[in-house]
């Protein structure tokens, strides 16, 4: 399925940016952390507001984000939204909050455990995903490709990832695009889009990736 990354600095636009992509995506990942400070509260009723499960990521900036506040900053905002309801909460995979993931899995709230490594694909990769996987949470990965080398060692590390069922894969820079437009070949539950890319990675529009899947 295909997921719209919300990440404008106002709900306003945000509902706007949905509503002229409604037709192309399935599900959606509201960025709170793009999200100008007035506008946070406005986030816990988003998810009330539209008929498609909603990803709820508050990113830090190490991982690409515009959170600038304190980690202490961060757990809290993320414990406050995350009680609306929100189908997925993204939590990095070095975070560790206890108390909110038995909060969430009691509730029935599915935690993605995300990894952003801009210079390149880590090599622990198939063992942390079996590690996040054995907890119940969803693996996902995002990598920098800067190679067609790149693109078919990502292929077969997902080859090995075969026995994982929900899992997020994805390449980012000029050589991700291939991993977005066959993304179900890598066994990803979904895949990313934007209309925006406001960090340059390589997101596609909702329309083009769309229309290119389904060519």
């Amino acid at each position: 399925m295909l997921c719209i990354t919300l990440d404008a600095p106002t709900m306003r636009e945000n509902k706007a940016i949905l509503s002229r992509n409604r037709a192309y995506v399935s599900m959606v990942e509201l960025r709170a952390d793009m999200l100008r400070k007035s506008e946070i509260p406005k986030a816990g009723l988003f998810p009330s507001q539209t008929d498609l499960p909603v990803i709820l990521t508050v990113r830090r900036q190490r991982d690409g984000g515009r959170y600038t506040g304190s980690e202490d900053g961060r757990k809290a905002l993320l414990k406050d939204l995350s009680q609306a309801p929100f189908s997925f909460v993204d939590m990095e995979v070095d975070l560790n909050f206890p108390s909110l993931e038995y909060n969430l899995m009691g509730r029935g709230v599915d935690i993605i455990r995300s990894l952003h490594d801009f210079s390149g694909i880590p090599r622990d990769l198939p063992e942390l995903a079996r590690v996040v996987s054995s907890c119940g949470q969803i693996p996902k990965f995002a990598v920098r490709l800067s190679s067609r080398a790149d693109v078919s060692e990502f292929f077969h590390l997902s080859e090995l990832l075969a026995n994982i069922p929900r899992k997020i894969l994805v390449g980012m820079g000029p050589f991700g695009l291939e991993t977005r437009l066959r993304y179900r070949e890598l066994g990803s539950m979904l895949t990313y889009c934007s209309e925006s890319d406001p960090n340059g990675i390589g997101l596609p529009s909702p329309e083009e990736l769309f229309r290119r899947i389904e060519a």
